[in-house]
């Protein structure tokens, strides 16, 4: 799977485990309660475009700071 969309679900947190989702290329995950996203989905190698708008981020992963 290359897209993945978990837009509009209420999410309130995304798993770890997409880290292990070897082809993704997109992750929409707009219009939810998102309130971080984790490491592991910033440390994925293949993901080139993170659609996390509309959420209630307060914190982003720290490997971004290292950018």
């Amino acid at each position: 799977m290359k897209k993945m969309g978990v837009d509009f679900n209420e999410l309130t947190s995304l798993p770890a485990s997409l880290a292990n989702a070897q082809h993704l290329v997109i992750l929409y995950a707009s219009f939810n309660r998102l309130s971080a996203i984790p490491d592991e989905v910033f440390q994925h190698p293949g993901i080139v475009y993170l659609d996390a708008s509309t959420n209630n981020l307060t914190q982003l992963p720290y490997i971004l700071m290292e950018m």
